[in-house]
């Protein structure tokens, strides 16, 4: 049950940061796995459901983020990192 509470303050924070600076309407080749040209939370979402099967992508490495062969956690925390660290450095830059 710690896992899921961290997994949802975690995914709560990119969605904050993420759309306090922008950052979700940022595009970056290979996180951009629900394909809409934007890579955001809903990436993050669309892994989650690929993880419980309520979404069959047509090619699971479109959507193994970190390249390392196997589609997981670690490919959604990659998204939410992404979104949440662009958020960061916007914030910064300002």
């Amino acid at each position: 049950k710690l896992k899921k509470v961290l997994a949802v303050v975690s995914t709560a924070v990119a969605v904050i940061v993420g759309t306090m600076s922008g950052a979700s309407a940022l595009n970056a080749g290979g996180y951009d796995v629900n394909g809409d040209g934007f890579v955001n939370i809903s990436d993050a979402v669309a892994i989650n459901m690929a993880l419980i099967g309520n979404w069959k992508p047509s090619d699971l490495s479109d959507i193994d983020v970190n390249q390392n062969g196997v589609v997981d956690d670690l490919d959604r925390t990659s998204i939410m990192a992404y979104v949440t660290m662009v958020g960061i450095l916007t914030i910064t830059m300002q």
